[in-house]
């Protein structure tokens, strides 16, 4: 960083500005936030050396200016909110470059009555804090590095203000795209999609004077981390706070919103904002480091750290948890300091080691000079002048009390939390830190004074306070009464059964018609003594939000509203930038008239309102779920069904918009014109526009040349065999359901009919996938392929889930087949996206092709249906998205929990000169593995998924990860494997078990093992009598004399439909019994059961597949002796070896 060359005074104001005509001054409230003003030059040099005065209320309100409910000292309604004197920091004086070079000023806050530094003021707490070190000649070093997401920014016509924030009133958070997908750190790739905001950051950074070191890209989607360059303490503080507003700053110009809070994204890693701090002398001499390291130190670790950095340690160490609120201030910081995450969760240290709460830097892995203490438990949503203000006022409370370090420091390998973890768990919420914080014998009392820890312990109280009252998307989900639909009622027969709620627990499931059924003894009643339509409850069912008519099949949700918004946006492109193909009529001396049937999102209502501002435009919909709040003057959108009575008076309408109403609203296409025809004025005219799957022989030759489709394929001559099955099967279920699926043959006659004149028909071809050479075909098919992506699961899981007593199996199946052979792979398919008539072509003269070119499992485009994400080979029934995450690493714990707290039930090999080598087959998560890994440090793990989906990015060194299908032939030199590991493979991911087992089998030395784990359901008459009581199950249970039918009868049917697609849902029985597994294909082998544990009533694993109830968890182990030595055969239960 190039610093001022000498001090700035007042007298060198006038010429430092003499070319200026306006100043920009800033202070930082408790948040972290900038709050300030533009002055003009005059003004600023009337206030430089004295300061002007500036609300209170930027310390009386919290981010989004709502005073705190519990007034505060610094500013109140009794005190007015007087004004305080902020001075500016001449010192701090920059330019801001890309807004046209203006001067910028940092200020502090002081009290007007006693000219001190304002309490709540972050610049000014770190002033007093650093001034006891200065009083001692020393001063302070500080560095930042900060992580954060970064997030498309919604277009304009996104959001009524064009910005985030307004979009997000609208829409749900996860609807923002992220800057980049995946999760490539330090990649030298990623970004290079963003080269100019990438490089414009470094460079605003380094004319701002917030000079960046290190710049890259890290774990996690659209995330960047950058290191600032170390420097003084304060004023690196200051260019950390002004670093978030650079980057704010260049994000808006590119369409990008940064997100600096701790925790954007449930189960991925967070945003740290990590700090570096040491002190030095007047000239400059590191005063942690130590001159000769120290022979004897208690710990190997601080053998280069000086007693005064060892005291300062201590002192952060001892009075970490009572400042935990300046560290991690909201609400969401607490969610990024969660275990298994790289982050720190209890007051810990160690010699370089990166997942500890304080990170020591020093000799011999850094030079003396550079010794350092790194603190890890600050988020990029913290304030930095608190966070370094904290460390340094516990670090001097440490060397002035000459405290010593409490405790022993993590080793290499040593886990946070672990059992050689002795340090206490660090606060889990805001709530319980701040209790902590401001408690009469805190800590921080005790550096801080009352003053502050008083007034922002009450800043704290209030954002719990608002938290306490919030009614999250969450909990609606979660503890809201629902109705689901045929293929979840055996699940919610079973959870009853199961986990009990009463004895007067009820449920409702609406069938295919809308109509409900219940299991208690009322009189059911369907829904016409609705008062209004869209006070019906919804329906949730497949992971979506039906209309509680049950005679919509697409959803109301916000999948729905993705899928409209690319809707829209297709039939704009068709239309070349058009919102419709007719001309409208311009009537004379009044408004034009408009009706949209339909509306959804209000898209394009709101869009013709902007084209014609002095039109009226009224919307409809049967749902108000989706539509908008904020609309423009001349837009009504109105909840009513289009299908009954419309008004007794004509509404006189100039123009009537129907688009894409397939899907079972309407029950009369024709009877819907008529009422239209009914209420357009003379002259007024009615726009129908669907789209519509047809299959041609067509190819793109490029801009200009002829776009015309050939001859549409017989169902013989389609290239595209299981898209046409799968149309064929949507019409014939939609027929069951009185759906006309395909209504736009007979658009035109039944305009006719009704007595429209000079009816049109207007086509347009689209893409299946974004192909050929014209750009705009490219868009459209790209847009297309979206639209299928959302509309194969909005649409067809309803209908297939409502005509298919399989449930949700062979609708599955069906849509993999189709994904396959409709998106990706050298097709070159078309359908067609019709207009005014609705009439449409399509066409394809390319060869299909389906997955068997693909180069590896993983690059299958997942498949996306009932609410989770699926491998894209269509073979695996338990998803890999996140709820899956959660599945595994209760599984995993519940193992655990089985085994003792063990990792598995075998007894390892201990192989001499070489390291234990194991294999973990379907990793998932990797949590096994990575635990293994650090119960055995010197051994070599593989861990193998035909996913990466789940697999951790952030591995120990002596593991390995990879993705590879274990049904396919392994390597052919042996892998000399000691240990194999299978644990839950049930669930169509393993063709044939006995195949896999002989290929294990191949792989390991002589003397190796391999153990098969799997949840296994059983049912025995079973009562837990308490510790030291027999917990042996008497006899198994009869399907008749089961206690809980409804769970046998839907493990029945996961049996049965499991078998129908070729799965073997419990292959437990046939991996071996007590005796010798003779199938494997050699005869030394003991087989020993090790593991038989009733886990009792009341437990449920199975997001998505796998549903066991009071289960039986069964380990088996194949353990392979040396061929010298006898054959032995075992039986284990209990813990107890018997011979047999």
């Amino acid at each position: 960083m190039a610093p001022n060359p000498e001090p700035i005074t007042a007298k060198a104001l006038p010429e430092l500005l003499k070319n200026d005509t306006k100043v920009k001054l800033a202070g930082i409230d408790v948040d972290g936030m900038l709050r300030g003003k533009l002055v003009s030059k005059s003004k600023f040099l009337s206030i430089a050396e004295s300061g002007f005065g500036f609300c209170s209320v930027i310390f009386g309100w919290d981010m989004h200016d709502r005073t705190y409910v519990r007034e505060l000292k610094v500013s109140n309604a009794e005190n007015g909110y007087h004004d305080l004197i902020a001075v500016p920091d001449l010192q701090s004086f920059r330019r801001i470059p890309w807004e046209d070079n203006v001067p910028f000023f940092l200020v502090s806050f002081y009290d007007p009555d006693t000219n001190e530094p304002v309490c709540a003021c972050p610049r000014g707490l770190l002033k007093v804090t650093l001034d006891k070190l200065e009083a001692k000649d020393m001063g302070a070093m500080a560095g930042a590095e900060y992580e954060f997401y970064q997030f498309k920014s919604p277009a304009p016509s996104d959001a009524a203000s064009g910005t985030t924030a307004g979009y997000l009133q609208e829409n749900a958070p996860q609807s923002l795209p992220a800057l980049t997908e995946g999760m490539f750190g330090y990649s030298l790739t990623r970004p290079v999609h963003n080269k100019d905001y990438f490089y414009d950051i470094f460079d605003m950074c380094s004319a701002f004077r917030c000079d960046i070191e290190g710049w890259h890209t890290e774990s996690g989607p659209g995330v960047f981390e950058a290191a600032l360059e170390f420097g003084e303490i304060r004023q690196m503080a200051d260019r950390a706070s002004l670093f978030k507003y650079v980057v704010k700053s260049v994000a808006t110009k590119y369409g990008i919103t940064p997100c600096f809070m701790a925790k954007p994204k449930q189960g991925l890693p967070g945003n740290s904002g990590h700090m570096h701090v040491s002190i030095v002398d007047k000239q400059g001499k590191n005063l942690f480091a130590r001159d000769t390291p120290d022979p004897n130190p208690k710990w190997a670790d601080i053998a280069g750290l000086s007693d005064l950095g060892r005291h300062f340690l201590a002192g952060i160490l001892e009075g970490l948890p009572d400042v935990m609120p300046l560290l991690a201030p909201t609400i969401n910081s607490y969610k990024r300091l969660v275990e298994n995450f790289w982050a720190p969760v209890t007051v810990s240290w160690g010699l370089e080691h990166r997942a500890a709460s304080i990170r020591l830097i020093a000799p011999p892995t850094a030079k003396p000079g550079a010794t350092r203490f790194e603190i890890r438990v600050s988020g990029a949503d913290t304030n930095p002048h608190f966070v370094l203000a904290a460390v340094l006022a516990l670090g001097w409370r440490g060397v002035e009390k000459k405290l010593e370090i409490p405790v022993p420091p993590l080793g290499k390998g040593e886990e946070v939390g672990s059992g050689s973890d002795q340090g206490v768990r660090l606060a889990k919420s805001l709530k319980e830190a701040n209790d902590r914080f401001t408690r009469k014998e805190s800590i921080a009392r005790e550096v801080f004074g009352d003053d502050f820890v008083d007034h922002f312990g009450g800043t704290r109280e209030h954002e719990i306070r608002l938290w306490e009252e919030a009614v999250t998307d969450w909990e609606m989900k979660r503890y809201i009464e629902t109705a689901g639909c045929e293929i979840f009622s055996k699940q919610a027969l079973l959870t009853r059964t199961a986990v009990p709620m009463g004895s007067d627990a009820r449920t409702a499931c609406p069938d295919a018609s809308g109509q409900g059924t219940a299991d208690d003894d009322s009189d059911a009643s369907d829904y016409s003594s609705v008062s209004t339509i869209d006070d019906l409850p919804p329906i949730r069912a497949y992971g979506h939000t039906y209309h509680g008519s049950g005679t919509i099949l697409t959803p109301n949700d916000e999948s729905e509203r993705g899928r409209l918004e690319i809707q829209h946006s297709l039939f704009q492109l068709c239309l070349d930038g058009a919102l419709t193909s007719a001309r409208l009529p311009v009537p004379t001396g009044r408004p034009l008239s408009i009706l949209d049937i339909g509306a959804g999102t209000g898209a394009w209502a709101i869009a013709m309102a902007a084209q014609h501002p002095t039109a009226s435009i009224r919307g409809v919909d049967v749902s108000a779920a989706l539509l908008p709040t904020a609309v423009p003057p001349n837009v009504v959108f109105e909840v009513s069904d289009a299908n009954e009575p419309w008004a007794a008076q004509p509404l006189n309408l100039d123009f009537v918009h129907v688009r894409n109403l397939v899907g079972g609203g309407v029950r009369d296409f024709k009877a819907l014109y008529a009422q239209a025809f009914q209420h357009l004025r003379p002259g007024g005219q009615i726009e129908v526009a669907e789209v519509r799957s047809r299959w041609f022989d067509f190819e793109d030759d490029g801009p200009g040349a002829s776009q015309e489709a050939e001859s549409e394929l017989t169902m013989e001559g389609a290239v595209m065999p299981a898209s046409r099955e799968f149309e064929m099967g949507v019409v014939e279920y939609s027929e069951r359901l009185g759906i006309d699926f395909d209504p736009i043959p007979k658009v035109s006659g039944w305009l006719e009919d009704v007595g429209f004149e000079k009816v049109m028909e207007k086509s347009d071809l689209v893409p299946i996938r974004a192909s050929g050479v014209d750009e705009r075909m490219k868009r459209k098919g790209a847009q297309l392929a979206q639209l299928i992506d959302y509309g194969l699961e909005c649409y067809a899981l309803a209908l297939f889930g409502r005509c298919q007593a399989q449930a949700g199996c062979e609708i599955l199946s069906k849509q993999t087949r189709l994904t396959r052979t409709a998106v990706p792979m050298g097709l070159d398919a078309r359908t067609a996206c019709p207009d005014a008539s609705g009439q449409g072509t399509a066409d394809d003269d390319s060869d299909a092709s389906d997955y068997s070119s693909v180069s590896t499992i993983d690059d299958l485009p997942p498949i996306r249906a009932y609410g989770h994400t699926y491998h894209g080979s269509g073979t695996i029934l338990t998803p890999n998205d996140e709820s899956e995450r959660g599945r595994l690493e209760i599984q995993h714990s519940l193992f655990q929990l089985c085994l003792d707290g063990a990792l598995t039930s075998a007894r390892l090999p201990v192989p001499t000169g070489r390291p234990l080598s194991i294999l973990d087959i379907g990793a998932g998560t990797g949590a096994w593995a990575i635990a293994m890994a650090a119960q055995h440090p010197t051994a070599s793990i593989r861990g193998v998924d035909v996913s990466a989906a789940l697999l951790p990015t952030a591995v120990p060194p002596n593991v390995v990860f990879e993705v590879s299908d274990a049904n396919e032939p392994w390597a052919a030199q042996p892998l000399n494997l000691d240990f194999v590991h299978v644990r839950n493979l049930v669930g169509g991911g393993v063709r044939d078990f006995k195949a896999l087992y002989a290929q294990a089998f191949q792989h390991l030395r002589p003397g190796g093992q391999i153990e098969v784990a799997e949840v296994r359901s059983r049912w025995f008459d079973f009562e837990d009598d308490g510790p030291g009581a027999s917990q042996g199950a008497e006899s198994e249970l009869t399907m008749e004399g089961a206690v809980m039918p409804a769970s046998r009868e839907f493990e029945m049917g996961l049996a049965e439909y499991s078998q129908q697609l070729g799965i073997n849902f419990d292959p437990i029985p046939k991996h071996s019994t007590p005796r010798r597994a003779q199938e494997l294909p050699q005869t030394d082998t003991m087989v020993t059961a090790a593991l038989n544990q009733g886990v009792g009533y009341g437990i449920v694993l199975g997001v998505g597949f796998l549903f066991a109830i009071g289960m039986i968890a069964t380990t088996y182990v194949l353990k392979r002796y040396n061929r010298e030595l006898q054959t032995s055969e075992m039986f284990t239960t209990a813990g107890r070896t018997v011979k047999s």
